[in-house]
């Protein structure tokens, strides 16, 4: 609609020039028609319902509430126009919320977490830096090289006495046993033994002068 003068808007659905010398041009356009009765003095502008859209045609489906790949065998592509995985994204991906896994968990860089880490079943690490928090497990941790810590490490399953490894280099504790091989060898004289493997009948421990 071309608008040479300066037609008004009135009550209803009538438009009103403001000069008989003003003028309003309708053109129909794609698949909008317009069509006139010069009896009734009407214009009626037709414009078709178009069919709603279909997503398949871009390779995606949407049903009630989702919307999924026509082809599930097809692969997402984030960031990248070759994707290797079902989801493949290729740059920095934020979650807010948590994210829950059905398998393994493959990380190939460094692992930063800024929370406690909970880990319910078997984890193996070879790299991990925890900036705040801690690790909470009531499985089993595995390290690759090693586990090093420049904080505590707190085995809530130990007790007082002496730390034990079996040959699955699990850990376990027990009291001290003075009979059974806790203790070995000789209790040097500097921290209160007799430096002597052996006693006699008879022997009685005597000191010749200081630690000696």
């Amino acid at each position: 609609m071309t608008n040479p003068g300066h037609p008004e808007l009135g009550s209803g659905s009538a438009f009103s020039a403001s000069s008989n010398a003003d003028t309003l041009t309708f053109t129909a356009s794609g698949e909008a028609t317009i069509t006139s009765d010069i009896l009734n003095k009407t214009l009626t502008v037709n414009v078709p319902d178009f069919p709603a859209p279909d997503y398949t045609l871009s390779g995606w489906t949407h049903g009630t509430g989702v919307v999924y790949p026509t082809t599930l065998t097809d692969m997402v592509g984030i960031g990248t126009a070759n994707p290797t995985h079902a989801l493949d994204v290729v740059g920095t991906a934020n979650v807010s919320g948590a994210v829950n896994l059905g398998s393994s968990l493959n990380v190939t860089g460094a692992t930063a977490f800024n929370a406690a880490l909970a880990v319910t079943g078997s984890a193996t690490i070879s790299s991990l830096d925890l900036n705040l928090g801690g690790i909470t497990n009531a499985g089993v941790i595995d390290g690759a090289t090693g586990f090093t810590s420049s904080g505590t490490v707190k085995f809530t399953s130990l007790g007082l006495g002496v730390l034990h490894s079996d040959l699955n280099g699990v850990l376990s504790s027990s009291p001290v046993d003075l009979t059974d091989g806790d203790v070995s060898g000789i209790l040097p004289v500097t921290h209160g033994g007799t430096g002597l493997t052996a006693f006699n009948a008879g022997d009685i421990p005597f000191a010749s002068s200081t630690n000696t």
